[in-house]
């Protein structure tokens, strides 16, 4: 078996709208083998399932057959090519599930030391509807998570350890975030217009420009280098002479940053952020000051689902002087190469959307090119591709 293909469809019956996959496992027939050999191969072909959370990781490397479930037809377990599976059945109505399904035949089942029936690096395939740990996972892939498989032994050892562990649950935070149903039964991920695949790259591409790959939520700059960098700057409506420029320093996962202001045309920073977070939308930062209360403004860097919202307030409320469109709509927006702005050094294929959503956030097109890598490894790692 060499790749299982997922076909994606949505059928309609007596007004119901019912989800429907279908997967198919993909077989090279060998010179040696006839034709009907080869299609009688193919029909025993088996299927199976494992059901996870989306904050969940599960080790497709060596599977006990005893965790899967078989999928079952008639009270037979299902064989054959094809398997058509209606998730409806598996409660495809939580966006916070994922199914990965695996293809598999008889021949493939082998015996670990304890005599129990294993299958090494099956063909899967995952199903879900929702954004996964894994995603998250990938996109900030400089955390040193190969750290947690360890038992530290020294205290420099555990400090790693607690700090890539609170880095993680930062993450499944967001991912819960994400998934969770609004009252009107949508995801928040749609309330939140990350509801495509454009949105959601360009959303994450400019979180790891601004956090960088190891997911950091604050900046990390001393006060005094801090004041001498924002507080001279007016856009950012620091008052000069104080400690403006690191109290309002960029946090969140795109790092709101400067005191800020609500007329129009200037940086809305913190003091925007304080008064639009009345949005019943923003549930968990309601009735909170994140302008006089520095403990507040530590928080959207040291708690997940905090960092994700002040990243979804600069995402829907921020404007692109340029087009005067929204960040999201430009993310959505047929795309095209532009010119490398003046002053920067050239960056091979930069995409328009991403340079008109880059000024906005950045205020500028300071770190462009970084930002175009961001978008190139999430797009080459095809981390969103579940997403349409």
């Amino acid at each position: 078996m060499q790749s299982i293909d997922l076909h994606r469809e949505i059928q309609r019956a007596d007004d119901i709208k019912k989800h429907r996959v279908a997967l198919t496992a993909n077989y090279t027939k060998p010179d040696s083998m006839s034709e009907e050999s080869f299609n009688a191969q193919k029909q025993q072909t088996y299927w199976v399932y494992k059901e996870l959370s989306q904050t969940e990781e599960y080790n497709t490397d060596t599977i006990l057959l005893s965790e899967l479930q078989f999928f079952k037809r008639n009270n037979q377990k299902h064989r054959g090519e094809q398997i058509e599976i209606n998730l409806i059945e598996h409660q495809w109505h939580s966006y916070n599930k994922q199914i990965i399904v695996f293809a598999f035949s008889p021949k493939d089942i082998l015996q670990n030391e304890n005599g129990e029936e294993v299958l090494k690096k099956p063909k899967y395939k995952i199903i879900t509807r929702g954004f996964r740990y894994d995603m998250l996972k990938r996109v900030f892939n400089g955390i040193n998570y190969a750290i947690l498989e360890t038992t530290p032994t020294t205290q420099a050892q555990r400090n790693q350890h607690n700090e890539v562990n609170a880095k993680v649950q930062k993450l499944k935070d967001m991912v819960n975030e994400l998934n969770r149903l609004h009252a009107d039964n949508e995801p928040m991920f749609v309330h939140y217009k990350l509801d495509t695949r454009a949105r959601i790259e360009h959303f994450f591409a400019q979180a790891r420009a601004e956090c960088g790959n190891t997911l950091a939520l604050e900046e990390n700059i001393t006060r005094e280098r801090t004041n001498l960098k924002y507080n001279s700057n007016r856009w950012l409506s620091n008052r000069p002479n104080t400690d403006d420029g690191y109290n309002f320093r960029g946090r969140g996962l795109l790092h709101i940053t400067g005191r800020g202001s609500i007329e129009q045309g200037r940086n809305e920073g913190y003091t925007g952020f304080n008064q639009r977070v009345t949005n019943p939308l923003y549930g968990g930062l309601q009735n909170r000051d994140f302008v006089n209360n520095a403990n507040n403004r530590d928080s959207l860097a040291n708690n997940g689902l905090e960092a994700l919202l002040a990243g979804i307030y600069v995402w829907k409320t921020l404007i692109s002087r340029e087009t005067r469109t929204h960040l999201y709509d430009i993310a959505n927006a047929q795309d095209s190469i532009s010119p490398t702005p003046t002053g920067v050094a050239n960056i091979p294929n930069l995409s328009n959307n991403l340079r008109l959503i880059s000024q906005r956030i950045n205020g500028g097109n300071n770190g462009l090119s970084n930002r175009q890598d961001s978008l190139n490894h999430i797009r080459t790692q095809r981390i969103f591709d579940d997403f349409e």
